[in-house]
């Protein structure tokens, strides 16, 4: 019995931290499957290296201190961050992975944990949706909150509720952020660019959901529209 319950814990670990299919809990709510070493790059030329990672209540910035305690990275101008090979910066406030940059256009993706759907059904009545999830996520007992010990928290990564994540992409365009539609896009272009950029996602069936769709968008954005 001993040996099939260290199996399936086993089979559990690799499910849940394995490259591709890395599901987030609230032992364990992070961005990414682990602490990963990086390095922050402020304005002005200063860096500060640190295993980082995002915590997913308000995709907040944490690094390891020496004393192996999660605390919260509290530089306030940050230019860009780098987590292991992951380029990320704040756009609009919020922190944001670097997909692709092509000239002055970049793919950005957002990653944000749906704490509504997993509060939804223990909403108090007459209570909307959105306050609610901001009073009761506490009431999750997410893990990474106050100061741990990064020890401590990694040893009950995998005895948690799953946490489910929204992904959303956004193209920041010289200094305008809008969302990954092709209707947004056209909304900053004059008409013969409208047309054009129209005629190429037709012809290339562009899917607005995948990510390799949106890097060809951004490319044709950044070489053949005029903005």
């Amino acid at each position: 019995m001993r040996k099939k319950l260290i199996l399936i814990a086993l089979l559990f670990c690799q499910m849940t931290f394995g490259a591709d299919k890395y599901v987030p809990t609230t032992n364990w709510p992070y961005v990414n499957a682990d602490f990963q070493n990086g390095t922050i790059y402020l304005y002005g030329g200063t860096e500060s290296r640190a295993r980082m990672n995002i915590h997913l209540n308000g995709e907040v910035l944490q690094c390891i201190t020496p004393d192996g305690t999660i605390n919260r990275v509290s530089f306030t101008n940050i230019e860009h961050v780098m987590i292991g090979n992951q380029d990320y910066s704040y756009v609009e406030g919020k922190l944001m992975e670097t997909v692709a940059k092509e000239g002055n256009c970049t793919l950005v993706k957002y990653v944000r944990a749906n704490f509504e759907e997993m509060l939804r059904y223990s909403m108090p009545y007459g209570m909307s949706g959105v306050t609610s999830a901001t009073a009761n996520v506490k009431t999750l007992n997410l893990k990474g909150m106050s100061n741990e010990k990064y020890d401590d928290v990694r040893k009950l990564w995998y005895d948690g509720q799953n946490v489910p994540l929204i992904v959303k992409y956004y193209f920041v365009i010289g200094h305008k952020v809008i969302p990954s539609t092709l209707k947004a896009c056209k909304s900053i272009m004059d008409k013969p660019s409208q047309k054009t950029l129209s005629a190429f996602c037709k012809q290339n069936k562009i899917n607005w959901h995948k990510e390799e769709d949106l890097k060809a968008v951004l490319t044709f954005i950044s070489s053949d529209i005029h903005l």
